[in-house]
């Protein structure tokens, strides 16, 4: 499997592209960013709780969100190589 990259964008609004700013594979910025994306996707979800169709689903977003950011980036814990 691939392993995930994140990466800073800039919206360039004159030409209409989005512009790649920097990169990182580090597994911290990854996690962070992760607890970030989550917690924004459960507020999300709770702001949607009036209606039936919206909190349906932006919890089924959120689900699927969960799944594939634990599969792509695992929480904390000793890896085979030392790192955290």
């Amino acid at each position: 499997m691939n392993e995930p990259i994140l990466v800073l964008q800039y919206l360039d609004e004159l030409k209409g592209r989005l512009i790649a700013l920097a990169t990182t594979k580090d597994i911290r910025a990854l996690r962070v960013f992760k607890e970030i994306v989550i917690e924004e996707a459960k507020k999300d979800a709770l702001d949607f709780r009036f209606d039936e169709v919206t909190h349906l689903d932006s919890n089924h977003y959120l689900k699927r969100l969960q799944g594939l950011l634990d599969l792509l980036i695992p929480n904390g814990g000793r890896q085979n190589d030392g790192q955290y």
